[in-house]
This record gives C-alpha cells, structure tokens and sequence, in this order.
C-alpha cells in the first residue's frame, strides 16, 4: 500500500481527531512575595525589606542586605521559578543570622510567600515532589536558629484540601517527600510559605524545592498487581547505658503504605548524657509506593544520625537502618516503559565528630523478569553522591518484579541518609506520541515514517519497518 492511499484511508480519521495532543497542565498565574527584616540596636532600629514576583518571567527575585553597625549581620533570601513540560518548578533559599565572630547577638528573619494558579486540563496523574535542606553555622550558640513552612494544595473549586505537607530544614541534612494521586480536571492552587530566622552570633541557611507535573492518565490498563513486600528495620545502641533497640516491620498492601520506623535514644535529664536528646540522634526507615494508570514508583529511604554529648565520648551512638521494597506484576500487554531512578547517599557531619566515628549508606535498583531470572535494569550506589538516569526498554507481557532498597550506617558523631527511587512509565507501543491516548496525532507519525525505520517509535511491531501490520495495530488499540 502506497503512502498516498494510506493519507485517503485515515482522512476520515484524521478529519475527526485533528487537534494534537494537548497540554494537561496550564500555568494561570503566580504570585510571590519575598520579605526580610533586621531587628537589632541600630539607631534606625528595625531594618526591612521586600520584592515581589507576579509571573515566571519575573524570577528570580532576591534580596541581599548586610548591616553593621556594632553588630555585623546579613540577610540573602531568594525563590525562582521555572515552567517545564506539564509543570513547573519553584526554589527558594535563605541565609539569615549574625556573621560568625561578631562578638554580639542578631536577629534577621526572612519570608516567602507564592502561589501558583492552574489549571489540569484533562484527568492526570500528578506528581508533588519537595526536597528541604539546611545547615546551623554554630550549634553551641546560646542563640536559636528556625526555619520551617506549609505546602498546600487545593482544589479552588470544591475548596477541598487535595494535599498538605509541614516542611523544616534538617540541621547538615536534606529530607525529600514525594505526593502523588489521581487528579480530575479543573482549577487547583498550590501555596507555600516558608521562612528562616536566627537570633544568635551564628547563622541558618534553607533550601527547599519544589516541582509539581501533570502526566496524562490513558484509558487502558497495563499491569496487575501481584504482590508488595516491604520491609523497615532499625537497629541502635546507646552505649554509655548499654541499652538497645532493634525492631522490624514488613507491610504487604498498599494501604499500609507510606510506612516509617523511626527511634531515637534521649539521655537521662541531668546525667553525663543529657545533650543526647530525640532531636538530635535517630535511626528511620521509609517505604513508599503507589501503582496508578500507568506508574508505578518505589521509594526507600533510610536514614542514621549519631549525635552524642560533646563534653563526654562514652555517651556515643550506634545506628542501622536498612528497608526494601519488592514489587511483582504481570504485564499484560506489550508496552514502551520509561524507567527513571535516582539513588542518593549523603554523608552528615556534626561536631565534637572523633577519630573513630563512621558512616556509609549504599542503594540497590533492579527490574528483572521473575521467571527466567533477566536482568533489564539494575544499579548500586555504595559512594557519596547523587546517581540519577532514564532508559526506554520494550516489554513483552510476562510477570516481572521491581526492587529498592536502601541502608545507613552511623557511629559517633556522624551520619547518613540513602534514598532509592524508581519510577516506571508504561505506553502502549501504539501510543506513538506517549500522551496516553491512541488517534489521529499517534497515525500522523507513522505516516510521516513510513518506511524503512529501525527503531523509530512507530515501528509498532519491531521489525524495522513501518508499514500496514503496524497501522492495523494502531487501529485495534484505538483509544480518543
């Protein structure tokens, strides 16, 4: 068959569907307010400042401010923003405090406020995913240092609370969440409000990092669940007490997921120990997982911190936090899958840190078939650092398995967090184009490559060449 008789045939087709596959997501508006201010004993008293942001284009906004007068102090704050491919990404950083060695106290106080409008075009699948991080200049200030805020999302017609996360920086650490769900079309909102104080001869800076993006949810199912098996354990000592701590749990359904161990030792009030408190020190491990549509995501994350008394060494910590998370499914049609991971191992630091005290971490990736025991994908990170790739297979059904796991290790004065993600995306092969729906856009492309095309993503049946046994399958799988 000619490519011209092909044109006549799916005219009709292509007369009926000749709008592209649209966007899921449109930004409507944005509105930030950054604000920051100096309290101290200057002759001007208190100093303040403040930018706003009423569109992307306008990001970033900052604000830089160094005051001295007896009392050296400074202030950086700033949020950004981005637009990407069905969503849109926001970063906000602050530093605020007295310069270290000043000899006297500051107060500075930083706050930002956006709001992003928009609206979800079509039912999608929507990822929220945040990261904070933040770092005390002087942990034995008598000062204080804070930094903390809310993230919201709503939906602006029912006004119903679709999301809602409490976010604080982690002294010398990252803490990242992730939020993911089924949601209709129409208007939404996501506010956030984040600040960073100090009141000290010492500093705290902030991180915190948004992105939130909108996947079209197709009309077709991929995959049956077969089982979840994921384990927590955290182990600890707490030497100076000879006391320990060991416990395990394992979660075989997804309504039992996000699922968390957590346990810190807290020293006796008064006694040599007394600085070791639940804030301080911990042992955590997390599993979290969803299979939605077309995704299905794995995350582990383990984290051990090991922070004793800086004024007596026999009150030192043990910590391990180990978790895995298994994943088995049948695949119940030939499908394109896109594979994301990141693994990440982050070294913590604390002071008063000896010549003995330890950590590592280390992650483990894999999706294999079951049955003949076929590696696809599989990854290890046993170094510090972030670790982060895609790749695009085609899966023949079969009963596959998805596996994470992540391990922390601290002694001392040190620490350790490990994350393991994977996320996986299927398209049927039909669906050319990936926007979840099989039409006129998905024919336009295979007949644009019609042909001689090894490799080319309508070639439908894989055998390098795109011609009417692959427009039949487009056809059968029709799906608007």
């Amino acid at each position: 068959m000619s490519k011209l008789s092909l044109f006549m045939v799916t005219s009709l087709i292509l007369a009926g569907n000749s709008v592209m596959a649209e966007d899921v997501l449109r930004v409507d508006s944005v509105a930030s307010i950054l604000t920051g201010y100096f309290d101290q004993s200057c002759e001007n008293d208190d100093d303040s400042f403040g930018r706003t942001a009423n569109d992307f284009a306008e990001f970033p906004i900052s604000i830089n401010e160094l005051i001295d007068c007896g009392v050296i102090g400074s202030l950086e704050s700033s949020t950004d923003g981005s637009l990407s491919e069905n969503g849109f990404e926001m970063r906000v950083k602050t530093f605020a405090g007295g310069n270290e060695g000043s000899g006297d106290y500051v107060s500075a106080y930083s706050l930002n406020e956006t709001t992003v409008s928009f609206t979800i075009l079509r039912d999608a699948h929507v990822r929220f995913e945040s990261c904070e991080s933040g770092f005390d200049s002087d942990y034995y200030d008598m000062g204080s240092t804070s930094s903390l805020g809310t993230v919201v999302l709503t939906n602006t017609m029912s006004e119903a609370v679709v999301m809602q996360r409490w976010t604080s920086s982690t002294m010398n650490g990252t803490r990242c969440g992730l939020f993911e769900e089924m949601l209709e079309a129409g208007s939404y909102e996501l506010s956030f409000e984040f600040d960073a104080g100090s009141s000290c001869n010492c500093g705290s800076s902030s991180i915190i990092q948004i992105s939130l993006e909108a996947r079209p949810v197709p009309s077709m199912t991929f995959f049956d669940q077969i089982t979840v098996d994921a384990s927590k354990n955290v182990e600890g000592t707490f030497f100076v007490e000879a006391t320990s701590h060991d416990e395990t749990d394992l979660t075989d359904a997804y309504e039992d997921l996000p699922a968390t161990i957590s346990h810190s030792f807290v020293g006796e009030k008064g006694g040599s120990c007394s600085s070791v408190t639940s804030s301080s020190n911990l042992g955590r491990a997390k599993v979290w997982g969803m299979a939605n549509g077309n995704v299905l995501l794995l995350r582990s994350e383990a984290i051990a911190d090991s922070q004793g008394d800086s004024n007596a060494g026999s009150c030192d910590l043990e910590w391990d936090a180990y978790n895995y998370y298994n994943f088995d499914f049948d695949l119940l049609r030939a499908s394109t899958v896109t594979l994301e991971r990141c693994s990440d191992s982050e070294q913590h630091e604390f002071p008063g840190e000896g010549s003995g005290d330890e950590d590592f971490g280390s992650t483990e990736c894999r999706l294999w078939d079951s049955v003949s025991g076929e590696n696809f994908f599989y990854s290890y990170l046993g170094a510090d650092g972030q670790q982060c790739d895609s790749v695009e297979l085609r899966l023949e059904p079969g009963r596959y398995q998805l596996w994470t796991d992540s391990r922390a290790h601290s002694t001392g004065f040190r620490g350790h967090t490990t994350t393991a993600q994977m996320e996986v995306i299927f398209h049927d092969l039909a669906d050319v184009d990936r926007d979840g729906r099989i039409n006129g856009a998905d024919i336009a492309v295979l007949l644009g490559s019609w042909g001689a095309c090894a490799g080319c993503p309508a070639d439908i049946n894989g055998d390098g060449h795109v011609g009417g046994e692959d427009l039949s399958r487009m056809l059968g799988g029709w799906a608007p």
